[in-house]
């Protein structure tokens, strides 16, 4: 079969513009799509840098923010406050004979317990185990007391033993001895991991 001329001409037309289609689509088609993906990128990256450059620049001023919130927050008087878990420890023994001096009764030991939470906590508790001498008058003071008072402190595994009564002979009545009384005494610090 014969072709005329023109016949020809489009014949080689088409041939010329399927190579030219098919070396785009395997040399320029890829360039070009990966310098399009490569541009994409590059948006989507500055644009988080400038995000986060926008952050950066806002931190100190958020931080400030921050600290001024903590410091005027009504809720801070009831933590107690300390840098160290040993520190917050003494601040809390120093706090509990404070009260003891107001309330009456006698101090046997104090002894600080190690934290049993993890670390997915927000707030850290620093535990005292108490053993304390006073008479019933003086645990109900004393008690009151913890209850109300700031830092807010939570009395846990009270126990309360006291001695069979004695005769007196010299005063011819019955002598109350003090009770014997062991709890555990927790308050919470909002303070570093390091507690």
């Amino acid at each position: 079969m014969q072709l005329n001329k023109q016949q020809q001409r489009y014949l080689a037309l088409g041939i010329l513009a399927a190579a030219l289609v098919l070396l785009y689509l395997i040399i320029f088609g890829p360039v070009v799509s990966r310098y399009q993906q490569a541009n994409d990128k590059i948006e989507t990256l500055t644009f988080q840098l400038q995000r986060y450059q926008r952050l950066n620049n806002s931190r100190p001023h958020e931080e400030q923010l921050l600290q001024q919130v903590n410091q005027d927050s009504p809720l801070r008087a009831y933590f107690l406050e300390g840098e160290t878990r040993s520190v917050v420890s003494a601040k809390l023994q120093q706090h509990l004979k404070q009260i003891i001096a107001k309330t009456g009764g006698q101090i046997v030991s104090t002894q600080g317990l190690p934290s049993s939470q993890g670390n997915e906590q927000l707030l850290r508790s620093i535990t005292l185990k108490v053993q304390y001498k006073a008479g019933i008058d003086q645990l109900k003071e004393l008690l009151f007391a913890l209850e109300t008072s700031k830092p807010g402190l939570y009395v846990e595994n009270l126990s309360i033993s006291s001695t069979p009564i004695r005769n007196s002979s010299y005063a011819r009545k019955q002598v109350l001895p003090p009770l014997n009384i062991k709890f555990n005494l927790t308050g919470y610090t909002t303070g570093r991991d390091t507690l």
